[in-house]
Formats: structure tokens, C-alpha cells, sequence
């Protein structure tokens, strides 16, 4: 078990779990469990922490959204590249929204707004309250992966509403694609190097949670 996650002991590229959308069409008939390419997508404390009492449900105190149940190595969302700029890239890697440099803190600072489902970097907003970027998605309609980058906030782009449903972050305009990320590449680049966040066909495959993957 990987962060509630569910490998096979001979090889942890795969993990098990469903393909939600299909779930979805079966209705009562239901549908088998499968194992494939593991790309994790549970944030935050995923259904552990809902949010109440006006909290952020994907973001921490210190503004991280990290993945569920990495204690270890304390992975969450980070701003690549210099600045704030169109078209720049979010990745996975070891989380530093602590850094005593808010210049470099910024880049691992986001919030969530449920009405919305905007995603802002609050990295940009410090850098420039005048021009914030949200997080954006090419297509909603694209079901196989894609990258996921910064754009100035507009509330009438459709690729920058998200909903967050059991720490899973799904386009609001497409529920079958939710955000996750190559398992394999992060195990094998490691954390300081991190891999890049990507939106693709949902296949929730956490099931088991207990103190140590879901406490930040």
C-alpha cells in the first residue's frame, strides 16, 4: 500500500483501480477493478478533510496543495519557471511553501474557490495583485493527457473551472478527466526533481486510509 494506494509487490508502475466514467454508465451492474498505469489523483486529505467551516479543501495552512498521503516526501503543487508567465508549467515535487524567500515560497502557494472552481496561484498575486493567473487546462474534452499551466483569471474561461470531489480535482466542464500525474516518473526522477501535474481519464485508485496517508 502506496499513500492508499493498492501495488502489486512485483512491480509499483501499476496500481489497481477503475475507470470512473464507465462506473458511472453501468449504473447498479458495476463494474471490475483493473490495474494499469498508475496515475495518482487524490489531493489534499482527499475525503478526510471536506473543507468546513470555510477551509480550503485542496490547500493547506501554508498555501500547498500537497498529494494525499505523502509523507515522505512532502510533495505538492509548485509554479515551474521563472516569474508568472502565460502558458507556464505546474509540477510535483518536494514542497518548499515555507521558504523564508516569499519570492520562492510563491511558486508552491495556491487556493481554491468552490463557487468558481478557479484554482489561483497566490504566488502570482503576491508577485502582482494586478495580474493572477489560475490554473488551466487545454481541453476538456481530451482524455488522454495533458498539461496543465497558468493563464491570467478569467471567470469566463471554461478550462480554468474545476470541482475538488473526494480530493479528486475534475474539470468542471468534463468529469471524466480529473488531475493526477505518472506515478513512475516521480518514483524514478525523485522528488527534487518532480514530474509534471497532467489531466487525463480518471481512474481513482485510492481505497485504504488510515493516520499515515492522509495527515499532511
Amino acid at each position: 500500500m502506496i499513500a492508499g494506494r493498492l501495488h502489486p509487490e512485483s512491480g509499483t508502475r501499476i496500481c489497481v483501480g477503475l475507470e470512473e466514467h464507465k462506473l458511472d454508465a453501468s449504473g447498479n451492474s458495476g463494474l471490475a477493478l483493473t490495474a494499469q498505469d498508475c496515475y495518482p489523483t487524490t489531493f489534499g486529505r482527499g475525503a478526510c478533510s471536506p473543507g468546513e467551516g470555510g477551509n480550503d479543501v485542496l490547500a493547506d495552512s501554508d498555501g500547498a496543495i500537497r498529494l494525499m498521503g505523502d509523507t515522505e516526501n512532502d510533495v505538492c503543487m509548485f509554479k515551474k519557471y521563472s516569474g508568472y508567465n502565460r502558458g507556464d508549467e505546474i509540477w510535483l515535487k518536494t514542497c518548499d511553501a515555507g521558504n523564508g524567500n516569499p519570492n520562492k515560497a510563491g511558486k508552491y502557494w495556491f487556493s481554491y474557490d468552490l463557487e468558481t472552481g478557479r484554482i489561483f496561484s497566490e504566488g502570482s498575486r503576491f508577485n502582482d495583485a494586478d495580474n493572477v493567473m489560475c490554473l488551466r487546462i487545454t481541453n476538456p474534452d481530451m482524455i488522454y493527457k495533458q498539461r496543465v499551466r497558468i493563464a491570467p483569471c478569467n471567470p469566463n474561461d471554461v478550462n480554468q473551472r474545476f470541482d475538488v470531489r473526494d480530493g479528486r480535482i475534475y474539470s468542471r466542464e468534463n468529469t471524466r478527466v480529473c488531475a493526477g500525474y505518472e506515478f513512475y516518473k516521480l518514483r524514478d526522477a525523485g522528488a527534487s526533481v518532480g514530474t509534471p501535474l497532467l489531466f487525463n481519464t480518471c481512474f481513482p485508485n485510492a481505497f485504504a486510509v488510515d493516520e499515515d496517508n492522509f495527515e499532511n
